[in-house]
């Protein structure tokens, strides 16, 4: 998180998001898509192919 924003959270938010995170399976909590992990190899996965894994989500939020 950049600095600048440091002061709006409590010193231990790393630890609270890993737990929410790990909580519910590392899934967002809208669109069900899995999330990344920390140390997941994410050199395959560009921009154009997260939009199309999201394809479904949006089409539904959007009809």
């Amino acid at each position: 998180m950049p600095s600048k924003y440091q002061s709006h959270y409590p010193e231990n938010w790393s630890n609270i998001a890993l737990e929410v995170k790990q909580s519910v399976g590392w899934r967002c909590s809208k669109c069900r898509l899995q999330c990344i992990r920390p140390g997941d190899d994410t050199k395959k996965l560009t921009c154009s192919l997260r939009m199309e894994q999201m394809q479904p989500y949006l089409k539904k939020r959007l009809s």
